[in-house]
Order: structure tokens, then C-alpha cells, then sequence
């Protein structure tokens, strides 16, 4: 098994809007599927992908004290069919929101690897979440994740893996929307009096706040088709094609300072069922 490293991609104007109730900088969808179209183009395909989140800055616009997601138009009109539905002399809009990423990703082989000059290559006009690839550190190609100084982990010394924490949706005796709301917009609140609770109430106010301190983020996860796969005019390489809706889940951005070799820290993709195809991440030993 190897690992190549991916370090520092630079990312501009990538896509935030998860889905159109979420704004989020994580991207487990999208980079996972990125590991994949560069596995098409070099002719062997990653096993998993880890995914290593550094910084991302939302690109937004300020209107009279209220901010707002940019928003991009042409600056033409294309035969007469993006005009406003209210007002025929101005561009109509979809709702965008866009961000400046910067992390980085590790891809597992599982015997050949395709040299760092190869990848560096493959790299160019690669796209990450719609977002354009403008910059990365030299690629390089290590044998472990953990147990040498040519390492993994002794290249990547800080930032936030990005881990699958959407199993927390069904732990909550509640539905998934609404644990997913209360998980990543939970707040502690002060009692103005200190009261006595029973055993099993503090125990309950315990794991909440346990909880409350993972840093969780929804995120987009995967994709369930609306309509049967059929050949449509207009497609990339005239595949076949189906409507979809998104799938959110969770994502936990732990430190690497606290990863150990039996996390599971790395993203693969599987078709759970004909019409559902979700990421996950997985431990080492699983692909081994």
C-alpha cells in the first residue's frame, strides 16, 4: 500500500452551497469524486481519499450592514433565455454561494502507484467542487501512514482531517432533520439557579455537551436519483444520466494532533443500493 500526498492544494471559487439549506466548506462528495476522475486519467484508480481541511474564506458581498453570498452573471444575454421572469431588461439569478479552499488530500493505492511527475500532470485543470486548482506543494509518494519519519503524519503536521460522523443522526431518538439541526447548532445555555437533576438527566446533559464540543459541519454525502437512468441530450461523454437530491450528513474535522493509525480518517464511495450512492470514511484496515 501507498499514500500520495497532495499538500496544500489551493482552491479558488469553489462551491458552498451544499444544498439550499446549507452553506458549508466541507466537500467529503466532492473530493472523493475528484480522487476518482484522477484516477480515470491515470489509469488506476485511489482506493480512498483523506481529506486534510486547512482554511476556507466565504466569498460574500455587504449590503447595508446585511451580508450576502456573492452572486455571478454574464454579462450578456444568451438567446433571450436567462432574463429575469419579472423584468425582461435584467439577467436572472441562481442562488451561489462560493469559497476559497485550502487543503490537503492523501490517496491510497493499493500496489502501483503512479509517479509524483504523473499526478503533478494529471493535476493540471483539475477541478475541486467546481472550484479551479491553482496552486499545490511538490506531490510525494510515502509507503506508511504513521510508523517512519517518511510518513503520512510527519508530513502533514496541522490542520483538521475530515471524519463521517453522520451515525450521531440516529442516536438522538429524534429524525435525522432535526438532530442534524440541534448537532450543529447546539448551544448551551446557563441555568440562572444551580438545580439538583436525577442521574439520568445529567448523564443525557453530559453526552450533549461531549457532543457539543465535536466541531460538526453538514455536509453533502452522497446522492439518491429521482428519476431512472436514461440518455439525455447535453451530458459529459454522453453517459447516461438521472435528476438526483443531495444527501447530507455530518462531518467531524478532527486535529492531527489527535489522529491515530486505527481512525477512520479516509473516503471511499459505494452504491448502497441501485438508486443511492454515498462516501464514508473507512479505517486502513478496511482496505487492506
Amino acid at each position: 500500500m501507498k499514500f500520495c500526498i497532495i499538500p496544500q492544494l489551493q482552491v479558488q471559487r469553489a462551491n458552498a452551497l451544499a444544498t439550499p439549506a446549507f452553506i458549508s466548506p466541507a466537500t467529503p462528495f466532492a473530493a472523493t469524486m475528484m480522487g476518482h476522475a484522477l484516477g480515470r486519467k491515470l489509469g488506476v484508480q485511489p482506493l480512498a481519499v483523506g481529506i486534510i481541511h486547512y482554511d476556507a474564506q466565504m466569498l460574500a458581498e455587504e449590503f447595508y450592514g446585511q451580508v450576502a453570498p456573492q452572486q455571478f452573471r454574464g454579462s450578456t444575454f444568451i438567446d433571450a433565455k436567462d432574463y429575469s421572469s419579472k423584468n425582461k431588461h435584467a439577467l436572472s439569478l441562481q442562488p451561489t454561494a462560493s469559497m476559497h479552499l485550502s487543503l490537503s488530500l492523501v490517496l491510497i493505492f493499493e500496489e502501483y502507484c503512479p509517479s509524483a511527475s504523473e499526478i503533478t500532470e494529471q493535476l493540471k485543470g483539475c477541478r475541486l467542487a467546481g472550484g479551479l486548482i491553482v496552486g499545490h506543494e511538490a506531490v510525494q509518494i510515502v509507503n506508511s501512514f504513521a510508523a517512519s519519519s517518511e510518513s503520512v503524519l510527519s508530513n502533514l503536521r496541522y490542520g483538521f482531517w475530515l471524519q463521517d460522523q453522520s451515525s450521531l443522526l440516529t442516536e438522538q431518538g429524534k429524525g435525522r432533520a432535526e438532530a442534524l439541526f440541534d448537532l450543529v447548532g447546539y448551544q448551551r445555555q446557563a441555568s440562572p439557579l444551580p438545580q439538583a437533576k436525577p442521574i439520568e438527566a445529567q448523564d443525557t446533559e453530559r453526552k450533549a455537551k461531549e457532543k457539543s464540543s465535536l466541531w460538526l459541519l453538514p455536509a453533502v454525502m452522497g446522492y439518491a436519483t429521482i428519476t431512472p437512468f436514461a440518455q439525455r441530450v447535453g451530458v459529459r461523454e454522453d453517459a447516461p444520466h438521472a435528476y438526483a437530491e443531495p444527501l447530507v450528513g455530518l462531518v467531524h474535522y478532527k486535529s492531527v494532533r489527535q489522529v491515530q493509525e486505527n481512525d477512520a480518517l479516509f473516503w471511499s464511495g459505494s452504491w448502497v443500493r441501485d438508486d443511492v450512492f454515498v462516501v464514508t470514511t473507512n479505517t486502513l484496515s478496511h482496505f487492506v
